[in-house]
């Protein structure tokens, strides 16, 4: 997991406790320099996956075949690009993502993009929907956007947490209990806007 332009890790750190609550592995990372683009940051997502499975000090806890990255706004651009690089990856999630590129077709990760309906940073209408609009390559692929600004993912907040969590565990843990929250997703409430998908999963 990494953070978006100027943002240090502790503003998705809340994603690394969170998450390894049920059951994953996390690294949330410092990137290299706080003006890194979103090209960076996917290199560094890529770099820190790589580290996880051959040389940290869990590596016999990850597996090498169930890898995915997730990141926040140009982290979220950069969680595109990762994916875009390695197809391999079994999952990927975007939120409020910021990338001058929208097309990222070598995709093949089930990808999940998230946006929000008050973001004047990366508006969803220009970045997340035009993003999610563009994959072809993921049979498995969801757009949310969600009621907030830009900044929403960056502390805890259940209504980001029902959309990341199963999505991963249904496409990274492989898990199909987690197939109804995905597809058709969960009840309309005040919390979002909208939410797309290909269904069935």
């Amino acid at each position: 997991m990494i953070p978006g332009f100027v943002e240090g890790e502790y503003t998705q750190a809340w994603f690394g406790s969170t998450l390894a609550s049920h059951g994953f592995v996390v690294f949330t990372l410092e990137t290299n320099g706080l003006f890194d683009f979103p090209d960076q940051r996917g290199t560094q997502l890529l770099a820190a996956l790589d580290w996880l499975v051959a040389s940290s000090p869990v590596k016999d806890r990850v597996d090498p075949a169930r890898l995915a990255v997730l990141g926040h706004s140009m982290g979220g651009g950069g969680a595109l690009v990762a994916a875009h690089q390695r197809p391999s990856l079994k999952a990927v999630v975007a939120l409020t993502p910021w990338h001058m590129t929208k097309n990222f077709p070598a995709i093949e990760a089930a990808t999940l993009i998230v946006g929000t309906d008050a973001d004047f940073i990366a508006p969803a209408s220009g970045h997340a929907e035009p993003m999610y609009q563009a994959l072809t390559g993921p049979d498995e692929r969801a757009y949310a956007k969600l009621v907030g600004s830009h900044f929403l993912t960056n502390s805890y907040n259940a209504a980001t947490l029902r959309f990341v969590l199963p999505w991963l565990k249904r496409f990274l843990d492989d898990d199909p209990r987690y197939a109804s929250f995905v597809c058709p997703g969960p009840a309309k409430d005040p919390t979002f806007v909208e939410y797309r998908n290909t269904c069935p999963v």
